[in-house]
């Protein structure tokens, strides 16, 4: 199937109200993220732990940019006082 029948196809679709692709702002729920979260509201002196940023990053062994993506999503969610 060449590209343009590949797009005359899908433009088909859409125009019959087909939902072509993932939706827009869509967050996935990933067990292995859900973990980490606890752990780090458990954890972190930002939210009444004992390990600094840096000491959690390597007790979880993840990504520094993950960790801080995590927390942000927990501050994020959390009501403030």
């Amino acid at each position: 199937m060449s590209s343009s029948l590949k797009r005359a196809a899908l433009m088909a679709a859409k125009k019959n109200g087909s939902q072509i692709g993932g939706v827009k702002g869509a967050v996935y729920n990933i067990p292995k993220a859900e973990d980490m979260k606890k752990q780090i509201m458990q954890y972190s002196k930002s939210f009444d732990g004992t390990y600094s940023d840096i000491e959690l990053i390597k007790k979880l062994d993840i990504p520094r940019a993950t960790y801080y993506k995590y927390k942000k999503e927990i501050k994020d969610k959390k009501p403030t006082k």
